[in-house]
C-alpha cells in the first residue's frame, strides 16, 4: 500500500480534485459504507485501524497548515459519528481536539462551531462528557474569540453559545467544594474574554444573552470564587438598569448568590440585661436622642416600641415560671407560655432552682417538678394540656411540642408537627409560619399567605408571615422568569406578578412594624432591591427616588443600636450595600452594558432549531406526533416514554 503521504501529494497536485477530499480519504483508508448499518458495524470493527490512518492524515494537515484536509478527516470522524458507540469511540481517540483546531482557520471556523453547538444540544448519552470536555477547552476557544476582529460576529456568537453551555454544565456538576476546577479551566481568562466580547459594536440578543449567562454561572454555582471580582460585581449592579426584566432578575439572583458566601443568619439574638438596662434608661431620661423620634415624650415612645413589648413579655415568662413553682399547675403554665409564643421570639432560660427562694417554696415542692430547667417545661406542658382535651389546649400544645423541637435542632420534627397542626386547625397562624420555613418551595408560601389570613394572627407572627411571604414570593418570580422558556410571556408575566406581590408584602411590614422591629433591615432592604429590580431603567442615576428606604435604614439601624441589637451583615443586608454604593459612586451607571441590553436584537442562533417535547435536544429534523402533528420527538425513544403525558392532549387535538 502506498504511503499516506506519497498518495496525498500527489492528490493535491490536481486542484480539480479538492471537492473529492472526502472521497479520497474513504477510498484510500478502505472505509465502509458508512451510509449503511452494516457498514457502520464493519467499521466499529475496524476503529482502530481506521483512526490510526485518519490520524496520519490529521497530522500531515496540521504540520501543513491545510484546513481542507483537516475539515476532510473531521467529515469522515462525524459520518461515524451517527453511530453512538462509534462516537463514543472517536471521542476517546480525540474527536473533539480536531474540531477545535477548525476554529483556527477562517474556511473551517463555522463548520467547527455549527458541529459543537449540535453536540452540546443532542442530548445523547455521550452528551454529559462531551460537554465536559468541550468546557476544558473554554480557555483556548475564548483566546480564538478575542483574536477574531469584528467581522466575525457570527462566529464568536456561535462560540459564546457553546463555552456557556458547556461551561455552565460543567460548573452545575462539581460538588461544591470543588471551584478549583473552574480555576483549571481558565475561568478567569475567559470572564476577561468576555468583557472584551460585550465591549465589541452592535452585538446581537442571543450574543449579549449567552455572554451573560458564561459571566453568571460562577456567580450561580460558585459565588466565593466572584465575591471580590470588582468587575463582575459592577456587572451585576449594571445589569439593574436593563430595560430586559429576565436581565434584571438575573443581576438579582447572581448579586444575592455572592452575598450569601459571607453572610449571617438573620437571627433575633436579644440580650435581655441589655435589653432592660437600654429601655430603663429611655423611660428614665428627660431627653430625646437625635433622630431616634420625632415629637413624642421618652416613655411614649418607648411604651410603643417592639423592644419594651419584648422586654415586658420576659417578665410575663418569668413570672409564669414562678407561678407554676407555687402551684405546679402545668396546664396554666403551658397556656401563658403558648400565648406569650406567638407574641415574642424569646424563651427565657433559668433553672427552677433559682426560684425557690423568690417564690417562697420548699425544697420539696420544687423537687417534684419533673424538669431541671425551664425550657424542658414545654413538653411536660404540652403532655397536660393534650389531657385536658380541648381544641384551644390542644393548639397551645402544639405550640409548645413545635417551640420545643426547634429549641433542640429538631427542624423536620418540628415541621412535620406544624403540617399536621394545619391539617386539623387550618386557621392555626403558629403552625402556619413553621410550615413556612420549610425552605424555598411552593409549600412554605401557601403557608405564608394562609396564615396571614388567619382571625386570630399576633402582630409578632404577622410581621414573621410576612417576611416568609416576601422570601418565598421572590423565590418563585425570580425561578419563573428565568426559567422560562423565550418567547413564554405568561411565565414571565406570572414571574413578574410575584415579585410585585413581594414588593407589596414589604411595604405592608414597614406601614405595619415599629422602627425598632426585628427584620425591619432586612425588609427595608428587600425594598431597596425589588424596586431596583421592578423599576431599574426609570430611576434616576442617583437614585433619588429610593432615598426614603435609604433613610428608614438609618433610622432602623440607630434604634437597633440604643437598644444593643446586632445588626446581621444577611445576604440581603450585604446586597443593597453593594447595589446602593455602587450606583451612588456612579461606577454601575457609567458600565458599558447599558449601551448593550437595548440593541435591536438579530435572529437567535437557534431560530431554525425546534426542541424535542420530550427531551428538549434542538434539532432542524423532529417527526412530527401523527396522532396531533404538533408534539415533536427526535424519534420513537423521545416519543413512547412521553406518551402516558401526551395522549390525552393528542386525544382531545385529534378529535378537534
Amino acid at each position: 500500500m502506498p504511503s499516506p503521504r506519497s498518495s496525498f501529494e500527489s492528490f493535491l497536485s490536481d486542484p480539480s480534485r479538492w471537492d473529492t477530499t472526502v472521497p479520497f480519504l474513504i477510498n484510500h483508508i478502505k472505509i465502509p459504507d458508512l451510509s449503511t448499518r452494516h457498514g457502520l458495524r464493519k467499521a466499529y470493527s475496524q476503529i482502530d485501524r481506521i483512526s490510526t490512518e485518519l490520524d496520519v492524515f490529521y497530522q500531515m494537515a496540521k504540520a501543513r497548515r491545510g484546513p481542507l484536509l483537516l475539515a476532510s478527516v473531521v467529515i469522515v470522524m462525524m459520518q461515524m459519528c451517527t453511530d453512538s458507540i462509534l462516537k463514543e469511540k472517536l471521542f476517546e481517540k480525540g474527536l473533539l481536539e480536531k474540531i477545535i483546531d477548525l476554529l483556527e482557520y477562517d474556511l473551517t471556523r463555522h463548520m467547527g462551531l455549527r458541529i459543537l453547538v449540535t453536540f452540546i444540544h443532542d442530548g445523547s448519552r455521550m452528551q454529559g462528557v462531551v460537554l465536559e470536555k468541550i468546557a476544558r477547552h473554554s480557555r483556548s476557544i475564548s483566546r480564538l474569540v478575542q483574536s477574531w476582529g469584528s467581522n466575525e460576529r457570527n462566529a464568536a456568537e456561535l462560540a459564546v453559545v457553546v463555552m456557556a453551555h458547556s461551561v455552565r454544565f460543567y460548573a452545575a456538576n462539581l460538588a461544591p467544594d470543588a471551584g478549583h476546577l473552574l480555576l483549571e479551566i481558565g475561568l478567569y481568562d475567559i470572564l476577561r474574554g468576555m468583557f472584551v466580547v460585550l465591549r465589541r459594536p452592535h452585538p446581537s440578543k442571543s450574543l449579549v444573552t449567552h455572554t451573560l449567562m458564561l459571566l453568571l454561572t460562577p456567580v450561580q454555582y460558585f459565588p466565593t470564587l466572584c465575591r471580590d471580582d470588582a468587575a463582575l460585581n459592577t456587572l451585576l449592579v449594571a445589569l439593574f438598569r436593563a430595560k430586559d426584566i429576565s436581565i434584571r432578575v438575573t443581576a438579582l439572583e447572581g448579586l444575592l448568590s455572592i452575598c450569601t458566601a459571607d453572610s449571617e443568619p438573620d437571627s433575633c439574638d436579644i440580650d435581655l440585661q441589655h435589653l432592660a438596662t437600654a429601655v430603663e434608661h429611655a423611660e428614665s431620661s428627660p431627653t430625646v436622642p437625635i433622630d431616634l423620634i420625632s415629637s413624642e415624650t421618652h416613655p411614649q415612645w418607648v411604651r410603643q416600641s417592639e423592644s419594651w413589648l419584648l422586654y415586658s413579655l420576659s417578665d410575663r415568662y418569668i413570672e409564669a415560671m414562678s407561678q407554676a413553682a407555687r402551684d405546679q399547675d402545668l396546664v396554666a403554665l403551658g397556656r401563658r407560655i403558648a400565648d406569650i409564643m406567638q407574641r415574642s421570639p424569646m424563651v427565657v432560660e433559668g433553672r427552677w432552682s433559682q426560684l425557690q427562694e423568690d417564690v417562697g417554696s420548699d425544697r420539696q415542692a420544687s423537687d417534684r417538678l419533673p424538669f431541671v430547667h425551664w425550657s424542658e417545661a414545654l413538653p411536660e406542658c404540652a403532655k397536660a394540656l393534650r389531657r385536658s382535651g380541648t381544641s384551644s389546649d390542644l393548639d397551645a400544645a402544639d405550640i409548645l411540642d413545635i417551640k420545643s423541637f426547634m429549641l433542640h435542632g429538631r427542624i423536620p420534627e418540628a415541621i412535620a408537627l406544624a403540617q399536621t397542626t394545619s391539617t386539623r386547625n387550618p386557621h392555626h397562624a403558629y403552625a402556619r409560619y413553621l410550615v413556612s420555613l420549610c425552605g424555598d418551595s411552593a409549600e412554605g408560601l401557601q403557608a405564608a399567605e394562609e396564615g396571614l389570613k388567619c382571625p386570630d394572627v399576633t402582630p409578632f407572627l404577622r410581621k414573621q408571615l410576612l417576611w416568609r411571604a416576601v422570601e418565598l414570593r421572590v423565590w418563585k418570580g425570580t425561578k419563573k422568569i428565568l426559567t422560562a422558556d423565550a418567547g413564554d410571556s405568561n411565565a414571565q408575566e406570572a414571574g413578574l406578578i410575584s415579585l410585585r406581590a413581594a414588593l407589596e408584602y414589604t411595604n405592608t411590614f414597614l406601614a405595619e412594624a415599629e422602627p425598632d422591629a426585628h427584620m425591619r433591615l432586612t425588609m427595608l432592604g428587600w425594598s431597596f432591591l425589588l424596586s431596583m429590580t421592578l423599576r431599574g431603567p426609570e430611576l434616576s442615576g442617583d437614585l433619588r427616588e429610593l432615598k426614603c428606604i435609604r433613610q428608614g435604614m438609618e433610622v432602623a439601624t440607630t434604634r437597633m443600636d440604643f437598644f444593643s441589637y446586632a445588626i446581621r451583615k444577611t445576604r440581603v443586608h450585604n446586597a443593597w450595600n453593594i447595589l446602593a454604593r455602587t450606583h451612588c459612586s456612579g461606577a454601575g451607571a457609567e458600565h458599558m452594558i447599558f449601551t448593550l441590553t437595548d440593541q435591536e436584537s438579530l435572529p437567535d442562533v437557534y431560530a431554525a432549531l425546534q426542541k424535542c417535547s420530550w427531551c428538549g435536544a434542538l434539532s432542524a429534523a423532529l417527526k412530527k406526533c401523527t396522532g396531533c402533528g404538533e408534539t415533536q420527538y427526535c424519534d420513537a425513544n423521545c416519543q413512547r416514554p412521553h406518551w402516558a403525558e401526551h395522549k390525552h392532549t393528542c386525544n382531545r387535538r385529534s378529535r378537534s
